[in-house]
């Protein structure tokens, strides 16, 4: 090996740079309603990606499946730090959130769209992180209402329990 060579990167890395990035992003930000910094829903979306696949890039995905649905991070910025497939994963679990318009307004029509893209979407990476992402946040309500009862849906856009 040359003197000035470097070994590759394991592919881990990218994981370990996810997470770093995923935490500066979200950092200050909470889960509704809640006291729990925001990156634990991330961490706990890769965490449950971990258990169907060993894929790196997925699981990075996961740890910033959000940072572009809610932090001021960029499609082209993903991919420029983590690359065309990281980026394009993390694109596709991401809702059009239409900041335009009241998010009570749109909560109905981005469930649809996530469904509706789910139904049509052939790539398992893409079906792991929405999973993922989903089972986080219906542990995340379970342990709530457990906490709370009726008084957990206040703090969502959409108030009626029966349309969540």
């Amino acid at each position: 090996m040359a003197e000035n060579a470097h070994p590759a990167p394991s592919p881990a890395a990218i994981l370990d740079r996810a997470i770093v990035f995923a935490t500066e992003a979200h950092r200050g930000a909470f889960r509704k309603g809640t006291q729990i910094p925001y990156i634990l829903h991330p961490l706990e979306a890769a965490a449950i990606a971990a258990t169907i696949t060993v894929d790196y890039e997925v699981l990075a995905a996961a740890v910033l499946h959000d940072v572009i649905e809610d932090t001021a991070v960029t499609e082209a910025e993903l991919r420029e730090v983590f690359g065309s497939r990281v980026a394009e994963l993390v694109c596709a679990e991401s809702e059009n959130k239409r900041a335009d318009l009241p998010a009570g307004d749109t909560w109905r029509i981005r469930k649809q769209e996530t469904l509706d893209a789910l139904l049509e979407e052939d790539r398992r990476d893409v079906k792991i992180l929405v999973l993922a992402d989903k089972l986080s946040n219906i542990r995340s309500i379970h342990r709530d209402f457990r906490a709370l009862g009726e008084a957990l849906w206040e703090r969502f856009n959409m108030k009626d329990p029966d349309q969540i």
